[in-house]
């Protein structure tokens, strides 16, 4: 029998494939994949996956047809919805983590999946919109569809604020990741420092504690000084949209590894808290975030 491009196309609908095609590329009734199955690579493109499946890219050499994510939209592999990002987040395996992700975030209305990130890990960036489709291979885009997404409108408060569309309307967390006495006072913090040198800063009350005292209660303090539960009741005073968080320049030693005496010198660990804030906490309540 010989297969012309009609021919090839009713046959693929009949089975309940869907069929990418490419210039240059003959398409076959072979190149439907099995759920579960190979469907290419970066050299060979996605290929064909049963209904209801996705051909993902699990590294550069070895796609697999899986199901698609049930609150997304068909994905796009190999498309980034370049743009439009209120957050990157790290962490994640599966496209399918990602889209839930979204899903449950106010403002979020897509997403995209790239497995291997400028830094060699996978990444998540979820986002307000579409934005302007760019070809990446290995990457993974979709819409979502959530009532935590599509009824709010004008998308993540921070993309609003950013646009002009709503004033920021903004309180201060003195006190949890840049520590100050006379903000701080009740906290366990500052046991075993005296009133004669509770004033002088983080520096100096490392010294006093030691490292490994002083990093304990640094640890102690910022779990419980500011929590989530701090950042819904702000979301719900429904006047408030903006929090402002101090830190200290040290807190990037938690990241990397070039040189500098920061780590020895102060307690590390505090980045944590901060990354929480803002790629969890602020995206759920929908409060935008300044790092000052």
């Amino acid at each position: 029998m010989t297969w012309n491009l009609t021919s090839v196309l009713l046959a693929l609908v009949a089975t309940g494939c869907s069929l990418v095609l490419k210039q240059g590329v003959v398409a076959s009734p072979e190149a439907c994949a099995a759920s579960g199955a190979y469907c290419g690579s970066d050299q060979s493109g996605p290929n064909c996956c049963p209904s209801g499946n996705y051909c993902q890219p699990w590294n550069s050499n070895y796609y697999q047809c899986r199901p698609k994510p049930a609150q997304c939209g068909t994905p796009e592999v190999g498309i980034d919805y370049n743009g439009a990002d209120i957050a990157d987040l790290t962490g994640m395996k599966l496209p399918d983590e990602c889209c839930n992700k979204c899903a449950g975030t106010a403002g979020c209305t897509a997403f995209t999946f790239i497995n291997n990130g400028w830094d060699g890990q996978p990444h998540c960036y979820l986002k307000s919109g579409t934005g302007t489709r760019k070809k990446v291979l290995g990457a993974v885009s979709a819409t979502v569809s959530s009532s935590r997404s599509t009824n709010t409108s004008g998308g993540h408060i921070q993309t609003q604020i950013r646009s002009g569309a709503v004033h920021s309307k903004a309180v201060n967390l003195g006190g949890w990741l840049l520590t100050e006495y006379w903000i701080t006072w009740e906290s366990a913090l500052w046991n075993g420092v005296s009133r004669d040198e509770d004033h002088k800063g983080e520096y100096h009350t490392m010294q006093i504690l030691g490292k490994e005292k002083g990093t304990a209660a640094f640890e102690q303090h910022r779990k419980t000084w500011i929590t989530e539960a701090d950042i819904k009741e702000i979301a719900d005073t429904g006047v408030l949209n903006t929090v402002r968080v101090p830190v200290g320049h040290w807190i990037i030693r938690d990241a990397t590894t070039a040189p500098g005496t920061e780590g020895d010198m102060f307690a590390r660990g505090g980045l944590k808290y901060l990354d929480a804030l803002i790629n969890d906490w602020a995206l759920r309540h929908n409060i935008a975030v300044i790092i000052s």
